[in-house]
């Protein structure tokens, strides 16, 4: 078990203290200078949040202040800057404004917030552990079994070697490995000193006590405080991962790491020709508490073992473990006061500040930054292992000059917001790097201990530390997708069936839409089939601003996999707020959503591209037939909407930065599109852009503008079959082309195309004889990517989420790849000049 004391002989590593002074002065003015200097597009609790995590690292990397205070620091500071209750907020109300939370109402954190990260499961779990150690070392326990099964291992170089790796890292497991490292150099060292001061094995022998207290620490969650930070991580992110399910994982990787670690030792420091090996001293034998301990011990770990069996938590055997040694006089009031509180407190900070980096946004933040979102991208292999060895060499790097406890707490929140599918697999990563950085003497506790003995000169710390450091990079690097399945196996709670919810306006003033949509998602589930899927219909009717308590009442109980609908962009918009962090992916059939498009991290995925990739388009076509068609000037005529304000805003300023000739919009409502037509000057030399969602307005605006002008037809991010027709069948009566923008009626897809116009018909010809309406097709092909979504994701053990950020599928529509909504937040600005139209 890792701790981390502050009266380790460390002081030729610290600071003086007016540098710590200096130190401390220059981060709180850095802190302030990176508050500013932040993006606005940063919501305020974000900014201040990252000011504190800015001077929480610098503290913890630089020891200007010892661990556990900068902790209590990050508590402090968090209450006055981020609570709204307790802290500067009810003081300076006006310099307190706080941003819109996922449900749309003000994100207000109390100050029990950041207090409650001391109430962690996890942070009791190792204060059991601590407990059980102080009593284990207080009554001469560890002395007793460490003599007693080292002595056999005595008898060679070699074996001796392994036998203290193993030992020390077997004692590491259950235990402080302060404790262990002090137990452990008490054997060994008179046995080292009676070798010679030249002899390269003694350096290695007392290196294999350090390493094997950092080693072993990773094979029990009460191993490291790196440890007990991931799992505290993982617990708040809805994931449980049991004792017996860590050391599954983590005991073999430890088995391995101390081979490797032997070998070195044996390699870089060989005995002496005619080395002889004294015999270890007997130890005197345990009392009579010494013997309670071991049976407290001893059935503590059987418990621990055996949680699947019994169900009860490692907490609450920690905790009756506790409680038996204080009752039975194991303990009395001075063992429980000498514990190491501090690394209690420091882990404390720690969790409090990874749940505020979380609740304020900060996360999500840096995963949407530029080079997190490439790496995010990439294929699943690749993203996987790309992200692996970021998060595993910064760990170790960071962990060699500073506490692994702090570094753990800087980047395991991050590390599991960068993959929040893989069931928590690259926080555990994370926090396994932190605990391999053995390289100096700073680097952890037992290397400060095992150097101030005196026996190991620093070059050869850094020198054999420095190489299991990297060859230990390299096996969590190459391990890293089996640990990904076995947790996968372990850390996710699996169901018997995968769930889809489908919202759909069954009723209002929506229902025809909804009854069409409702055909499309009928053909889809017959079509593949829903034997892996349970799909539950939920009407929402026409009101977005119930569709957040429909959600919450009738489709959250349910608990879906995946959430398929609404129809109209508000609707998807409200329903996108209140799943923001619950997991859910939303997968709406329809692409007037464009808000959605300006925040990043959401896991709403839509079934057309954004706005400003139409816009582009629509810009290319334009500069191709500048020339040809003589244009000089571009009329917009949009919507007087969200939807037809945001496409002509993108599609303005998209032709302002290609050059292309002046654009002037007008909106309308559908009600006066017949005055607005009417009060149109246009000439031949314009180019006429129609923007609508009414088929109706649509077909007046081409009549009427077609006569004189070429016309491009931008119908919501499709341009309907109906649209479609009726534009080619204009086009040979009227003077000028007409032209439909679409990116879904490529040739190559027609076959597809005829195939389900023709299975529609069949199906539901006595409803709907004239053929399939788009928002049919349009549902069908979200069915279609959903169901098989969930089947793709049962089968490879893996998050829908992920799956639909990669899957493509054959559709009508022709091969359809869903758009996450935060790959497109960074919008080009809108530079039209806007002029309104309405009826007289």
């Amino acid at each position: 078990m890792n701790t981390v004391r502050d009266d380790l002989p460390r002081r030729r590593y610290r600071t003086s203290r007016s540098r710590d002074l200096v130190v401390c002065l220059f981060t709180g003015l850095a802190a302030i200078g990176l508050y500013y200097a932040l993006p606005s597009g940063l919501n305020e609790l974000a900014r201040r949040t990252a000011a504190i995590l800015f001077v929480a690292g610098v503290f913890w990397a630089t020891e200007a202040l010892p661990l556990f205070a900068t902790a209590l620091c990050v508590i402090g500071l968090q209450i006055l800057f981020l609570a709204s209750d307790g802290g500067l907020a009810g003081v300076f109300p006006a310099l307190s404004p706080f941003p819109a939370g996922p449900d749309g109402a003000p994100l207000k954190l109390r100050d029990t917030a950041f207090l409650g990260s001391w109430a962690s499961p996890v942070i009791f779990l190792f204060m059991g552990g601590l407990l059980l150690s102080s009593a284990v070392t207080k009554h001469g326990l560890d002395r007793v079994i460490g003599s007693r099964l080292m002595r056999p291992f005595s008898r060679g170089p070699t074996l001796l070697i392994f036998g203290v790796l193993g030992i020390t890292a077997f004692f590491s497991m259950w235990m402080s490995n302060t404790a262990t490292t002090a137990m452990m150099l008490a054997i060994i060292t008179p046995l080292a000193n009676t070798l010679p001061a030249n002899d390269a094995y003694r350096r290695g022998l007392v290196l294999a006590v350090p390493f094997g207290a950092n080693i072993g620490g990773i094979g029990t969650p009460i191993g490291t405080p790196p440890n007990a930070v991931a799992l505290a991580v993982l617990r708040r992110a809805g994931f449980e991962i049991g004792f017996v399910d860590w050391m599954i994982l983590a005991v073999p990787l430890a088995v391995l790491m101390l081979v490797v670690a032997g070998v070195l030792l044996r390699a870089l420091f060989p005995p002496a020709p005619g080395t002889a090996l004294p015999k270890i001293q007997k130890q005197d034998e345990i009392d009579g508490r010494g013997r309670l301990t071991l049976i407290v011990l001893v059935a503590t770990m059987l418990l621990w073992l055996t949680g699947r069996w019994h169900g009860v938590s490692p907490t609450a055997v920690a905790l009756v473990a506790a409680a038996a040694l204080t009752a039975l006089r194991v303990l009395d009031r001075r063992d429980v006061d000498s514990i190491d509180w501090n690394v209690l407190i420091l882990m404390w900070g720690g969790l409090s500040l990874g749940h505020a980096m979380k609740v304020t946004g900060l996360v999500d933040a840096i995963v949407g930054l530029p080079v997190i979102d490439t790496i995010t991208t990439m294929d699943s292999a690749w993203r996987h292992f790309v992200l692996a060895a970021v998060v595993t060499v910064l760990g170790v790097t960071l962990s060699t000059f500073m506490s692994n406890t702090a570094t753990a707490a800087l980047l395991v929140p991050m590390a599991m917001a960068l993959s929040p599918s893989d069931h928590g697999a690259l926080a555990i990563l994370t926090a396994l790097a932190c605990s391999f950085a053995m390289a100096m003497p700073v680097s952890t506790p037992p290397n400060a201990m095992a150097f101030a003995s005196g026996s190991v000169p620093v070059v050869s710390l850094i020198r054999s530390g420095g190489a299991i450091s990297m060859i230990g990079v390299a096996v969590l690097l190459f391990g890293f997708q089996p640990m990904l399945h076995v947790f996968r196996a372990s850390a996710s709670r699996p169901e018997t069936e995968r769930k889809i919810a489908v919202v759909v306006p069954l009723s209002g003033r929506y229902s025809a839409i909804g009854t069409r949509q409702l055909r499309g998602y009928e053909m889809a589930r017959d079509e593949i089939g829903a034997a892996d899927a349970r799909v539950r219909y939920v009407d929402v009717g026409d009101d977005p601003d119930a569709i957040a308590a429909v959600i919450e009442t009738e489709i959250m109980p349910w608990k879906p996999d995946v959430i398929v609908g609404p129809y109209t962009s508000e609707s998807a918009l409200a329903a996108a707020r209140y799943l923001a962090g619950k997991g859910v992916p939303l997968v709406v059939p329809t692409a007037n959503v464009d808000p959605l498009t300006q925040r990043p991290g959401t896991t709403v995925f839509r079934i057309a591209p954004p706005q400003q990739m139409m816009a582009i388009s629509a810009a290319d076509f334009i500069a191709g037939i500048r020339e040809e068609s003589g244009i000089t000037r571009i009329v917009i005529l949009a919507e007087d909407t969200d939807y037809g304000r945001a496409a002509a805003g993108a599609i303005a300023g998209t032709c302002l930065m290609k050059s292309l000739p002046p654009t002037r919009a007008v909106l309308f409502e559908d009600a006066s599109v017949k005055a607005t037509a009417a009060e149109l000057q246009l000439e031949e030399d314009e180019l006429i852009v129609v923007i609508s969602r009414s088929e109706a307005a649509c077909r007046h605006l081409i009549e009427t503008c077609s006569a004189k002008c070429r016309v491009l037809g931008f119908s919501g991010a499709f341009a309907t079959a109906n649209l479609r027709d009726f534009a080619v069948s204009r086009a040979g009566t009227v003077k000028r082309d007409i032209d439909v923008l679409s990116p879904w009626h490529a040739t190559e897809d027609r076959i597809e195309a005829t195939r389900f116009v023709g299975a529609y018909r069949e199906r539901f010809a006595d409803v709907d004889a004239t053929g399939p309406h788009y928002h049919t097709v349009q549902a069908h092909a979200a069915m279609v990517v959903a169901c098989r979504a969930v089947r793709e994701a049962r089968r490879e053990r893996t998050a829908v989420v992920d799956v639909l950020r990669a899957i493509e599928v054959r559709t009508p529509l022709g091969p359809v790849r869903f758009i996450d909504f935060g790959g497109y937040h960074q919008q080009n600005p809108a530079n039209a000049v806007i002029e309104r139209w309405t009826a007289q």
